[in-house]
Parts: C-alpha cells; sequence; structure tokens
C-alpha cells in the first residue's frame, strides 16, 4: 500500500489547512483499508459529547445519534481509549458472544449495515480526545493486520494534522478577538512587526488608509507622504521594539496634513514580545495610534481628568510624557522648570498608578490589556 499511504498522507495534511478536505483525506484512507465509512473525531471528555466530527459514509442524523445516545455506551472507544496511539480491529478485543450483548452493535451499528471497525486514539489535548474509525459492512470480512499496521503508520501524522489544526483555530480565533477589541476603539490603530510589516489594523486605520491623504498601506507597511516622516517612523520603530538594544520607549510624530487640515499625531508604543510566532509568522512589537490632534487632545483630557483627578498642568505634563519628550525639553515646551516637571511627574504617577512611560501612554489611549 506505499502509493496509497503517501496518497493519504498528502490529503490528511491538506485537511489541516482546509478542512473541507477532509472529505477527499477520509475516503482516500478508506480506499486503502477497504472501509465503507470512516471519521476524524475529536470527543471532550467533560462534557461526553462530540467536539468535532469529519466523516464520510455518515448521515448527520447517524452522527447526531451517535454523539446523544450511543458515545458512552461504544465498547470499541471505551477500548481504544485505554490504549492511546494504536490502531485496533474490533476482532482482536470483541469475540460474538460480546457483539451480541452490546447495545452499540445491535440498537447502532448493525442496523446501520456495519459490523466491522477500524480505530484508535491519535492523542489528547486538555479535555479531548482525538480518534478516527473506519467501518466494514456485514457482507465483508473483518479487518485485518495489513490494515490495522497501515494506520498504526498513519497515527503520527493523524496527530500532527490536528496539532496543526488546533493551532490555526487558535490563532483564528485571537487574532478575530483582537479585531473585535480594536475595531470598539475610538482613533485608527494599527499593530506592526518590528519590521513594520503590518499585523492587524482596525476599521478606522484601514478608512484612513483608503484615504490616501497623508497616510496609505502599501505591500503591507505604512507609508506617509513625505520620505523624512517615514524615517521618522521607521526610527520610532526601533526605539519602540528595542532594535537598538535600548529599553523600549513610547515615540509620538507629528505630521502635516495633505489637505492643509489639521496635523496627524502617531504615538508608536512597544507591545508583547518580538520575534517569530510558533507558526513561524511574525508577531505584532509595535501598536501605532494615529490621532489628529484635536482627538488627541480631547481624548487625553477626558481620561485624565475623568477617571484620575489631573489638573490641567498635570494632564500637559503626562501628554508630554506619553509622547516620548525628555523633562528639559518638556519644561521648556510648557514654559515651566525641571522641578516642577519632576513634581508633576510624580504625582502623574502617583494618581494613574503606573510608574513607566510606556505605561501611561497605554492609559491614555484606553488600550485593551493584551496590548
Amino acid at each position: 500500500m506505499p502509493s496509497q499511504f503517501d496518497h493519504a498522507v498528502g490529503k490528511i495534511y491538506d485537511a489541516a489547512l482546509d478542512p473541507a478536505e477532509w472529505e477527499a483525506a477520509l475516503s482516500a484512507i478508506a480506499g486503502a483499508v477497504g472501509a465503507v465509512a470512516g471519521f476524524v473525531a475529536g470527543l471532550d471528555v467533560r462534557k461526553g459529547l462530540g467536539a468535532y466530527w469529519h466523516s464520510i459514509g455518515h448521515t448527520p442524523h447517524t452522527q447526531q445519534l451517535y454523539n446523544e445516545r450511543y458515545l458512552t455506551i461504544d465498547p470499541t472507544l471505551a477500548h481504544i481509549a485505554n490504549h492511546p496511539g494504536r490502531a485496533f480491529a474490533c476482532c482482536d478485543y470483541l469475540d460474538e458472544q460480546a457483539v451480541a450483548a452490546s447495545r452499540f452493535h445491535q440498537e447502532f451499528l448493525l442496523p446501520l449495515g456495519i459490523r466491522h471497525i477500524l480505530s484508535g486514539v491519535t492523542k489528547s489535548h486538555g479535555s479531548t480526545v482525538c480518534f478516527f474509525g473506519f467501518q466494514r459492512a456485514l457482507s465483508q470480512e473483518p479487518f485485518g493486520a495489513a490494515e490495522t499496521s497501515f494506520m498504526q503508520d498513519l497515527i503520527p501524522h493523524l496527530a500532527r494534522v490536528d496539532d496543526i489544526a488546533n493551532r490555526i483555530h487558535r490563532i483564528s480565533e485571537e487574532k478575530r478577538l483582537a479585531m473585535a477589541m480594536l475595531d470598539h476603539i475610538d482613533y485608527a490603530i494599527v499593530l506592526v512587526d518590528q519590521r513594520g510589516q503590518i499585523c492587524l489594523s482596525n476599521q478606522r486605520a484601514e478608512k484612513l488608509f483608503e484615504s490616501k491623504e497623508t497616510i496609505s498601506s502599501i505591500f503591507g507597511r505604512i507609508r506617509l507622504a513625505r520620505a523624512a516622516d517615514n524615517e521618522a517612523l521607521a526610527a520610532a520603530l526601533r526605539c519602540a521594539t528595542a532594535c537598538d538594544g535600548a529599553e523600549p520607549a513610547a515615540q509620538a510624530l507629528e505630521i502635516g496634513h495633505a489637505a492643509g487640515g489639521d496635523s496627524v499625531h502617531l504615538i508608536v508604543l512597544p507591545i508583547g514580545v518580538s520575534g517569530s510566532a510558533p507558526n513561524g509568522e511574525q508577531q505584532a512589537s509595535a501598536a501605532i495610534i494615529i490621532a489628529d490632534a484635536r482627538q488627541q487632545r480631547s481624548m487625553a483630557s477626558q481620561v485624565l481628568k475623568s477617571s484620575f483627578g489631573l489638573t490641567p498642568a498635570e494632564i500637559k505634563v503626562a501628554m508630554g510624557i506619553a509622547h516620548g519628550r525628555a523633562p528639559d525639553a518638556l519644561g521648556s515646551d510648557l514654559s515651566i522648570s525641571l522641578a516642577t516637571v519632576k513634581t508633576h511627574t510624580q504625582r502623574i504617577y502617583q494618581k494613574t498608578g503606573v510608574s513607566r512611560q510606556v505605561d501611561l501612554s497605554r492609559l491614555i489611549y484606553g488600550l485593551p490589556a493584551v496590548i
């Protein structure tokens, strides 16, 4: 069965990337072992219910009936659950007397025209047990050593495919939740990796990109209208992602509006851990907040005054700190002494409960805790 085995392996890896391919994968396996039906499934042992199910040769009604009424009394599942990582033909552990006494066989399996089962548990993760089963009709011979060996050799691949599918599902779910949170934020925000490649952007950011007035997205990267602004953004990203070996820090940029309106502020914040994710994708390591000056001042004043009781003077200092201004430069900007800046800074940190410039920036812009 070498060629059939290679064909089946290729098909199940296709199914890891696209669940719609499971029908072809199961058909390839069933053809190789001479089965009339088959499935791969996940059982949530805490709930006693199927977590997922891909099958051929079984109607949705049959699947529902198995899950709701016969799963818990299936003697073949009870056997393979005690021997994970091994394939078994049911004739190896169930004789005719056991079949005659089995409600599972007499009420469910035999009326479907099925008698012989080749099954095994591929792996367990959390409360989910992953297993497979292939069936032969009443008129067919029991599964033999060759078919059992075929499935035994396939088990490591089925286990690996389950890992891949779970990882893809988890990443997709995390991305969906992240997008939902980002879309509830009242300003444009873009998450990028160390190279500046866009990982996620909310709806407000997408609208800005579509307008192409001041900011656009080209080949998955943010592009500003002026070359000098692009260079400044690249430097801010290096600082925020600690590419230069320094402590990550928030940076602020002010760029002119192409249509002559208010200037646009970009706040670049370090987030998470840089580097490659387990699946080889780049992780987001910086958040770029995009807001016009009026929106920025309004948001900051509202958050800092109503939630933390900062005075107008402290709010101005807090905004400067959040944007990465050095204390002496901030004093010059606001026409106050360096000592006054330090006093305001101490009070700001006391009132907000944070101790770092990066955390103050996140607080001002109301970013979710995951960022």
